[in-house]
């Protein structure tokens, strides 16, 4: 198991299992309601019992009404817990097979030298720190990026009824690969975000910002570049 020392570090990774205790917890908790409505719909089949609400109707309609009832707000904090659940476990997973396909506990060392410099700093709402040469984010599970490796960055705006819910960060690094470095809420953008763009940008100038039609042809002639290398290694 991997560790660090770093109290911003701790507190981030602390939530992920925070999380997961709470998914399990939920769906503890969850297995009680549903037994019980499963005892209800099965007494009623049954004619064990008898609910003057349901005088009159057919099975089916008993069932409809049942579900809509209960079972639709069950099966609702059931998919709540799992996705919880999920988030915590896989958050957790994430991390560690990054550091240990990263170089294990020598990664960490180095990390943790990154984030105790003065010149280190933490995003609480990102949940990421900016050191002098590293993006370590702690937001979607784990990612420690070297700010010279990214080639094109830009935000991603989410949104709900058109209603903005979230702004996330997104980037595109020297070996193909994406990763999402944080979100926040839009009001929060433009407080943090500049902060990560103007460490990438001061370590690699080159690199590409922002979302456009432009930047887009640009970055898919780099995944060409870059596939290109690696085939002839």
């Amino acid at each position: 198991m991997y560790q660090f020392q770093n109290e911003h570090a701790k507190k981030a990774i602390r939530l992920y299992g925070l999380t997961t205790i709470l998914g399990i917890l939920l769906l503890a908790a969850i297995a009680i309601p549903i037994m019980l409505g499963m005892n209800k719909v099965n007494a009623i089949f049954n004619g064990d019992v008898f609910y003057e609400e349901y005088y009159g109707m057919s099975k089916l309609g008993m069932f409809i009404d049942i579900a809509r009832t209960e079972t639709f707000f069950v099966v609702l904090l059931w998919v709540s817990a799992l996705i919880a659940l999920a988030h915590g476990v896989g958050g957790t997973i994430m991390m560690h097979h990054f550091i240990r396909t990263h170089g294990g506990k020598s990664f960490v060392h180095t990390l943790e030298k990154e984030m105790n410099l003065s010149t280190a700093t933490w995003l609480e709402k990102s949940k990421v720190y900016v050191t002098e040469n590293y993006i370590i984010s702690f937001k979607n599970g784990f990612v420690a990026l070297l700010a010279s490796d990214i080639v094109w960055i830009y935000r991603s705006e989410h949104s709900l009824n058109s209603v903005p819910t979230h702004v996330t960060l997104k980037v595109l690094c020297s070996n193909g690969k994406k990763y999402e470095m944080a979100n926040v809420a839009p009001n929060q953008y433009d407080t943090e975000y500049p902060i990560i763009t103007g460490t990438v940008l001061e370590k690699n100038p080159d690199v590409l910002v922002g979302y456009s039609t432009e930047t887009m042809k640009a970055a898919k002639n780099l995944m060409k570049e870059i596939k290109k290398r690696k085939r002839n290694k």
